[in-house]
């Protein structure tokens, strides 16, 4: 068994937009910071917020 961990981290820009003749506006707009962590022994964990 392994006593490792590596940890990732992912910032997602998400966004809906509607298209109008002036260009896209902006319905809804979110930031998303996903995460996970990988362990030596082959567990894992995953989250986003």
């Amino acid at each position: 068994m392994s006593n490792w961990q590596h940890s990732f981290r992912a910032l997602t820009d998400a966004g809906v937009g509607t298209p109008t003749p002036w260009g896209n506006v902006n319905i809804y707009h979110s930031t998303v910071i996903q995460s996970a962590n990988v362990y030596g022994d082959g567990a894992w964990y995953a989250w986003q917020g």
